[in-house]
Protein backbone atom coordinates (compact mmCIF):
# COMPACT_ATOMS: atom_id res chain seq x y z
CA UNK A 1 0.00 0.00 0.00
CA UNK A 2 1.40 3.24 -1.16
CA UNK A 3 0.15 6.83 -0.40
CA UNK A 4 0.44 9.53 -3.14
CA UNK A 5 0.90 13.03 -3.13
CA UNK A 6 -0.79 15.92 -5.63
CA UNK A 7 -3.85 18.34 -5.47
CA UNK A 8 -6.72 15.48 -4.85
CA UNK A 9 -4.60 13.55 -2.51
CA UNK A 10 -6.16 13.71 1.12
CA UNK A 11 -2.39 12.79 3.16
CA UNK A 12 -3.07 9.33 4.45
CA UNK A 13 -5.05 7.89 2.27
CA UNK A 14 -4.05 4.65 0.71
CA UNK A 15 -3.78 4.80 -3.31
CA UNK A 16 -4.33 1.21 -4.85
CA UNK A 17 -0.86 -0.39 -5.18
CA UNK A 18 -0.76 -1.72 -9.12
CA UNK A 19 1.65 -4.15 -8.61
CA UNK A 20 -0.08 -7.02 -6.55
CA UNK A 21 1.06 -10.41 -8.63
CA UNK A 22 -2.64 -11.87 -8.28
CA UNK A 23 -3.99 -8.57 -9.90
CA UNK A 24 -0.98 -9.09 -12.88
CA UNK A 25 -2.00 -12.59 -13.28
CA UNK A 26 -5.90 -11.64 -13.67
CA UNK A 27 -5.02 -9.14 -15.52
CA UNK A 28 -3.21 -11.11 -17.59
CA UNK A 29 -5.28 -14.15 -17.97
CA UNK A 30 -8.61 -12.36 -18.42
CA UNK A 31 -6.81 -10.07 -21.37
CA UNK A 32 -5.10 -13.28 -23.01
CA UNK A 33 -8.91 -14.59 -22.57
CA UNK A 34 -10.47 -11.85 -24.41
CA UNK A 35 -7.60 -11.73 -26.87
CA UNK A 36 -9.03 -15.47 -27.92
CA UNK A 37 -12.79 -14.32 -27.51
CA UNK A 38 -11.64 -11.47 -30.17
CA UNK A 39 -9.98 -13.31 -32.45
CA UNK A 40 -12.75 -15.76 -32.25
CA UNK A 41 -15.28 -12.53 -33.33
CA UNK A 42 -12.96 -11.97 -36.55
CA UNK A 43 -13.40 -15.95 -37.41
CA UNK A 44 -16.68 -15.68 -36.73
CA UNK A 45 -16.84 -12.48 -39.58
CA UNK A 46 -14.92 -14.69 -41.76
CA UNK A 47 -16.96 -17.65 -41.87
CA UNK A 48 -20.12 -15.66 -42.12
CA UNK A 49 -18.46 -13.50 -45.15
CA UNK A 50 -17.55 -16.83 -46.76
CA UNK A 51 -20.98 -18.52 -46.11
CA UNK A 52 -22.93 -15.30 -48.07
CA UNK A 53 -19.76 -15.61 -50.56
CA UNK A 54 -20.75 -18.95 -51.14
CA UNK A 55 -24.02 -18.78 -50.89
CA UNK A 56 -25.25 -15.78 -53.34
CA UNK A 57 -22.25 -16.04 -55.65
CA UNK A 58 -21.13 -19.65 -55.89
CA UNK A 59 -24.58 -20.95 -54.98
CA UNK A 60 -23.30 -23.52 -52.69
CA UNK A 61 -24.66 -22.94 -49.30
CA UNK A 62 -22.38 -23.89 -46.18
CA UNK A 63 -25.43 -24.42 -43.90
CA UNK A 64 -23.30 -25.72 -41.25
CA UNK A 65 -21.80 -21.96 -40.75
CA UNK A 66 -24.97 -21.03 -38.75
CA UNK A 67 -24.56 -22.91 -36.41
CA UNK A 68 -20.74 -22.96 -35.64
CA UNK A 69 -21.45 -19.41 -35.39
CA UNK A 70 -24.13 -19.46 -33.09
CA UNK A 71 -21.71 -22.14 -30.74
CA UNK A 72 -19.04 -19.91 -31.24
CA UNK A 73 -20.99 -16.48 -29.57
CA UNK A 74 -20.72 -18.46 -26.50
CA UNK A 75 -17.10 -19.15 -26.60
CA UNK A 76 -16.53 -15.50 -27.04
CA UNK A 77 -19.52 -14.37 -24.73
CA UNK A 78 -17.91 -16.08 -21.98
CA UNK A 79 -14.38 -15.42 -22.65
CA UNK A 80 -15.32 -11.94 -23.03
CA UNK A 81 -16.99 -11.02 -19.67
CA UNK A 82 -14.52 -11.14 -17.06
CA UNK A 83 -12.82 -8.16 -19.03
CA UNK A 84 -15.73 -6.24 -19.10
CA UNK A 85 -16.26 -6.86 -15.15
CA UNK A 86 -12.02 -6.48 -14.98
CA UNK A 87 -12.44 -3.11 -16.78
CA UNK A 88 -15.97 -2.16 -14.38
CA UNK A 89 -17.91 -1.41 -17.87
CA UNK A 90 -20.81 -3.46 -17.09
CA UNK A 91 -24.32 -2.37 -16.96
CA UNK A 92 -24.76 -1.15 -13.35
CA UNK A 93 -27.42 0.47 -11.24
CA UNK A 94 -25.23 3.34 -9.21
CA UNK A 95 -28.49 4.69 -7.50
CA UNK A 96 -27.20 4.41 -4.13
CA UNK A 97 -23.13 4.39 -4.76
CA UNK A 98 -23.66 7.89 -6.36
CA UNK A 99 -25.08 9.52 -3.23
CA UNK A 100 -22.73 7.79 -1.06
CA UNK A 101 -19.06 8.52 0.20
CA UNK A 102 -16.17 6.89 -0.38
CA UNK A 103 -16.96 4.70 2.58
CA UNK A 104 -20.18 4.23 1.35
CA UNK A 105 -18.77 2.90 -2.26
CA UNK A 106 -16.30 0.79 -0.58
CA UNK A 107 -18.74 -1.39 1.45
CA UNK A 108 -21.21 -1.31 -1.55
CA UNK A 109 -18.38 -2.45 -3.64
CA UNK A 110 -17.50 -5.14 -1.10
CA UNK A 111 -21.03 -6.35 -1.01
CA UNK A 112 -21.01 -6.22 -5.01
CA UNK A 113 -17.62 -8.22 -5.07
CA UNK A 114 -18.79 -11.29 -2.37
CA UNK A 115 -22.39 -11.43 -4.46
CA UNK A 116 -20.74 -11.78 -7.96
CA UNK A 117 -18.11 -14.69 -5.98
CA UNK A 118 -21.49 -16.48 -4.80
CA UNK A 119 -23.16 -16.28 -8.18
CA UNK A 120 -20.03 -17.15 -10.11
CA UNK A 121 -19.40 -20.62 -7.88
CA UNK A 122 -23.26 -21.16 -7.91
CA UNK A 123 -22.94 -21.32 -11.82
CA UNK A 124 -19.49 -23.17 -12.18
CA UNK A 125 -20.52 -26.09 -9.56
CA UNK A 126 -24.07 -25.87 -11.78
CA UNK A 127 -22.02 -25.55 -14.94
CA UNK A 128 -19.86 -28.36 -13.90
CA UNK A 129 -22.82 -30.88 -12.75
CA UNK A 130 -25.42 -30.13 -15.74
CA UNK A 131 -22.03 -30.72 -18.23
CA UNK A 132 -20.95 -33.96 -16.75
CA UNK A 133 -24.82 -34.94 -16.46
CA UNK A 134 -25.38 -34.12 -19.94
CA UNK A 135 -22.15 -35.93 -21.00
CA UNK A 136 -23.33 -38.81 -19.62
CA UNK A 137 -26.41 -39.08 -21.62
CA UNK A 138 -25.05 -37.89 -24.31
CA UNK A 139 -27.16 -34.26 -24.92
CA UNK A 140 -26.73 -32.97 -27.92
CA UNK A 141 -27.33 -29.49 -29.66
CA UNK A 142 -29.99 -29.61 -32.48
CA UNK A 143 -29.01 -28.63 -36.34
CA UNK A 144 -26.75 -29.37 -39.20
CA UNK A 145 -23.79 -29.99 -36.74
CA UNK A 146 -25.14 -31.64 -33.76
CA UNK A 147 -22.61 -30.85 -31.38
CA UNK A 148 -22.25 -32.41 -27.51
CA UNK A 149 -23.81 -30.06 -25.01
CA UNK A 150 -21.67 -30.40 -22.52
CA UNK A 151 -18.16 -28.59 -23.60
CA UNK A 152 -20.50 -25.43 -23.68
CA UNK A 153 -21.95 -25.73 -19.82
CA UNK A 154 -18.51 -25.97 -19.32
CA UNK A 155 -17.72 -22.83 -20.79
CA UNK A 156 -20.13 -20.48 -18.95
CA UNK A 157 -18.13 -22.50 -15.90
CA UNK A 158 -15.13 -21.01 -17.29
CA UNK A 159 -16.40 -17.85 -17.57
CA UNK A 160 -17.92 -17.63 -14.19
CA UNK A 161 -14.35 -18.39 -13.30
CA UNK A 162 -12.67 -16.10 -15.13
CA UNK A 163 -15.30 -13.29 -13.56
CA UNK A 164 -14.88 -14.51 -9.54
CA UNK A 165 -11.11 -14.48 -10.33
CA UNK A 166 -11.52 -10.83 -11.20
CA UNK A 167 -14.39 -10.14 -8.44
CA UNK A 168 -11.54 -11.91 -6.00
CA UNK A 169 -9.41 -9.50 -6.99
CA UNK A 170 -11.49 -6.04 -6.44
CA UNK A 171 -12.34 -7.43 -3.53
CA UNK A 172 -8.89 -7.80 -2.10
CA UNK A 173 -8.16 -4.46 -3.37
CA UNK A 174 -11.20 -2.97 -1.67
CA UNK A 175 -10.45 -4.66 1.72
CA UNK A 176 -6.76 -4.01 1.52
CA UNK A 177 -6.16 -0.92 -0.21
CA UNK A 178 -9.83 0.71 0.04
CA UNK A 179 -10.00 1.15 -3.66
CA UNK A 180 -10.82 -0.95 -6.83
CA UNK A 181 -7.87 -2.19 -9.16
CA UNK A 182 -7.34 0.67 -11.60
CA UNK A 183 -8.58 0.20 -15.11
CA UNK A 184 -5.65 0.16 -18.01
CA UNK A 185 -4.27 3.63 -18.31
CA UNK A 186 -5.27 4.86 -15.14
CA UNK A 187 -2.63 5.71 -13.10
CA UNK A 188 -2.57 4.32 -9.39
Amino acid sequence: MTTASGPDHRPGRPVASPDRLFTRIVRGTVRLTHGIASAGLLGCLVLVGWSVVSRYILDAPLTWVDDAVAFALVAIVTLSAAEVTRRDEHIAVDLLTSRSGPAGRRITGILSALATILLCLTIIWQGWASAGFARIIGITLGGTLEWPVWPFLLMLSAGAALIALVALDALIRLILDGASAPHDGEAA
